[in-house]
């Protein structure tokens, strides 16, 4: 009898065997394509995500780069309008009259000196910097010096809001003393005189114009950095989406006049100190990476 026993339970393990591997087979079927489904998604979520936030980014970097621009351009036409020709006439003028002085000390007709005093008040331009470090902090992932430009720019632009301001006044004051005679032209170019010597007008003037040069260079270099920021992020959404970029403000300095443009050799720490736009930069992932990414 076990001769035909063994053949048997020989038979039935087979068939049983047989009959795992059939259900198995559909069971790791499903639960693959489960699996690869849902990883699928998931990237294709991610890959949704990923996209939406670079291109809030781009259009973030767009918006900042314009806020820039408009702070750059408000001074450099202020500059342009007014502060440049306020500044040198009014040292022009000191500069003869105090020649006069040295030349003729004693009271004569030749000492008689007539000068422009130009006493027009200056505009306080609304900016929006507060906006501006805004963004620049909450939506643009840069570091190093285009974060902290926006800041200084902030300072500066209330620094010579100040100036102006005090000028203001100063001529207000002036307007309430006759404004001939030597008690006002030793007030407005700081002379010698009985009461003392008062230079606040040169002094304020002096510091309009050296905030505005601020002003424009900071403005100007925040803008040049968000314009490389935002041209970087665009080729990283091209080459990862394979379609076109959003647009990005352009801004192009080349052809204010060399004049209102301050030195950038007024800044050489600014001018040394590392956009920080290179920072993170790696060397290509491996293909298989790369591949993944795009499924």
């Amino acid at each position: 009898m076990s001769e035909w026993i063994t053949p048997v339970l020989a038979w039935l393990t087979y068939l049983l065997g047989w009959l795992e591997m059939r259900m198995f087979v559909p069971i790791a079927g499903s639960l693959a394509a489960a699996f690869f489904g849902a990883y699928t998604a998931q990237r294709i979520i991610e890959r949704r995500e990923t996209r939406q936030k670079q291109s809030k980014e781009i259009r973030s970097t767009s918006v900042a780069i314009t806020l820039a621009l408009h702070v750059a351009n408000t001074f450099i036409a202020m500059k342009k309008q007014h502060i440049r020709r306020l500044h040198e006439d009014y040292h022009r003028s000191k500069k003869e009259i105090v020649n006069r002085l040295k030349t003729r000390p004693v009271a004569t007709e030749e000492r008689v000196f007539n000068f422009k005093a130009d006493l027009e008040y200056l505009p306080l331009a609304e900016l929006p910097t507060d906006h501006l470090q805004r963004i620049v902090a909450d939506e643009i992932s840069v570091v190093a010096r285009p974060l902290l430009l926006p800041s200084i720019i902030r300072q500066v632009v209330r620094s010579q809001h100040d100036a102006v301001t005090a000028r203001n006044r100063q001529i207000d004051e002036f307007k309430k003393v006759s404004l001939l005679g030597g008690d006002f032209t030793a007030g407005f170019f700081g002379l010698d005189h009985p009461r003392g010597v008062d230079n606040r007008y040169g002094a304020n003037l002096d510091a309009i114009s050296a905030y505005t040069d601020d002003c424009i260079y900071f403005s100007i270099r925040l803008t040049n950095d968000l314009l490389e920021h935002g041209r970087t992020l665009q080729k990283k959404y091209e080459a990862r989406f394979k379609e076109k970029a959003p647009r990005i403000t352009i801004a192009d300095f080349s052809k204010v006049e060399k004049d209102l443009l301050p030195p950038v050799d007024n800044y050489p720490e600014w001018e040394k100190m590392s956009s920080g736009l290179d920072v993170g930069r790696t060397s290509p992932k491996p293909l298989w990476k790369r591949l993944m990414r795009r499924v």
